[in-house]
């Protein structure tokens, strides 16, 4: 399986394993998966951004893109762009070294988990704006 490929379905098992996960359990937030580090974050934008630059299959690359804008995200959040280039500069040196699938799997887990976060936030707020509109519909009945 090509590059771009493994990681298109590494991002989608990922982020499907935890959707799934949601609904039957809530993970404790007290889990610091690997992609939160700098060096992590351009990893994944960097195989990201490969691979949507040379996936043919025009859905595959749009997930890869939003993959890499993900992660450009968060690596211009936490650096400057001195040091994203640092960074990325001694990355791009390490990348074919690394175990690819260990690493694209690592990227997808951490969207995944970020996906479900951001899930379980917004039904956190949806119950909460309930029960406040439910306490005002009460005072009018009044």
């Amino acid at each position: 399986m090509k590059l771009g490929s493994l990681l298109v379905v590494s991002l989608l098992a990922a982020s499907t394993s935890a959707y799934a996960a949601e609904s039957t359990a809530q993970k404790p937030a007290a889990q610091t998966p690997a992609a939160q580090t700098p060096t992590m974050d351009t990893r994944c934008f960097m195989v990201a951004s490969a691979a949507a630059e040379n996936l043919p299959d025009p859905q595959m690359k749009q997930m890869a893109l939003m993959s890499s804008l993900f992660y450009l995200g968060r690596m211009s959040a936490r650096m400057s762009d001195a040091e994203i280039e640092t960074v990325a500069l001694k990355e791009a040196k390490t990348l074919p070294t690394l175990d690819m699938p260990a690493l694209l799997n690592q990227c997808g887990t951490f969207m995944g988990a970020r996906g479900q976060a951001m899930n379980a936030i917004g039904q956190r707020m949806a119950a909460k704006a309930k029960g406040e509109a439910g306490k005002g519909a009460g005072g009018a009945k009044k």
